[in-house]
């Protein structure tokens, strides 16, 4: 700990010079924003990106072992609050290394090529934190995969191949999401002031929420799977016994992560307990249906697929009583 003298500038403001080695640290320049957190008997001094956070980074691709690693070392500078991120081109196969980069691109919200010059790509990441809080994204994620369930929904109900299609487009856009919620998560570990910029009240949450926004990303990631499946069904079997099933076990699940959803805003116990008691019944239905599935279906491709779907629905639901668990431990104050 080291000390440091208050001067008195003017006639009501006192001045405190800052150590140059922590201003080097954390990049800091004159004019620089910082800001100050203030308690009872102390006050914590933050810049206005977090220390741990990087304004830029050069990638050297020739060191860089496949164009797959290319892609995930773009998408990891993502997530650590990268905000130039510049990849130097030495090799061979740059168009294949080109591509990857594409489709990192492609998966994150908020990142744009802006510099091409052959030999060297630069990426620029423009997020308004206050606009994109993480609140707001947790919502945004929830809506896509009430609507992802609702689609799936009513093609198994109609036998619509085009609208469980829907359900699979909009998978990217929970992936994005997804990333940008990280992004934001692992940047608010860094400083206070910008925990509250993205609507986190309590660093003590963080953990949580991650563990939320990961079940999001994981519910949306079966209801693709069982998507994927049905189609499959629907183009290799012109009668699908279990339709009706697998619709009624998809209607009753989304109600399920509903009702869910809805109980965070309220923190009551007793609608929580009610979930749990939901989703234990669902599981019940869900192991009949497998029971009956086994009775009345020989054929070994029709099997597999249908247990892979039942497989999805139940990992489904136990994301949402993980979600649940998570929202009873965030609101322990509420309870």
């Amino acid at each position: 700990m080291e000390s440091r003298k208050i001067y008195k500038s003017g006639g009501s403001t006192y001045v405190m010079s800052l150590p140059k080695e922590w201003v080097k640290k954390m990049e800091l320049e004159e004019g620089d924003s910082i800001f100050l957190s203030k308690s009872d008997k102390s006050i914590n001094i933050y810049p206005e990106r977090g220390g741990s956070t990087v304004k830029k980074a050069t990638i050297d691709s020739s060191k860089i072992p496949s164009p797959e690693a290319l892609q995930r070392v773009v998408i990891a500078y993502y997530l650590i609050g990268t905000s130039t991120i510049v990849i130097e081109f030495n090799s061979n196969n740059r168009s294949e290394l080109k591509q990857k980069i594409e489709k990192a691109i492609n998966n994150l919200m908020g990142i744009e090529l802006v510099e091409d010059i052959g030999d060297e790509i630069t990426l620029e990441i423009f997020i308004d934190y206050k606009r994109m809080t993480l609140p707001k994204v947790l919502k945004r994620i929830y809506n896509i995969v009430n609507s992802m369930l609702n689609d799936l929904e009513k093609g198994t109900k109609f036998k619509k191949q085009q609208m469980i299609e829907d359900a699979l487009k909009r998978e990217n856009e929970v992936d994005k999401l997804y990333f940008l919620a990280i992004r934001e998560l692992k940047y608010a570990t860094s400083f206070q002031a910008i925990q509250e910029q993205v609507g986190i009240e309590n660093a003590r949450d963080v953990l949580g929420y991650r563990s939320l926004v990961k079940s999001l990303e994981r519910i949306s990631d079966h209801i693709e799977d069982i998507a994927t499946d049905y189609i499959e069904l629907m183009k290799q079997h012109k009668e699908l016994q279990f339709s009706e099933e697998i619709h009624k076990l998809t209607e009753n699940l989304r109600k399920h992560l509903k009702k869910a959803w809805k109980s965070r805003i309220t923190g009551n116990i007793n609608e929580y307990d009610q979930v749990f008691k939901n989703l234990e019944k669902y599981e019940k239905k869900l192991n009949q249906t497998r029971e009956k599935l086994f009775q009345e279906i020989t054929e070994t491709s029709k099997v597999r697929k249908y247990t892979d779907i039942m497989i999805s629905l139940s990992r489904i639901a136990q994301y949402t009583a993980d979600m649940v668990e998570i929202e009873i431990n965030l609101n322990t104050e509420k309870l």
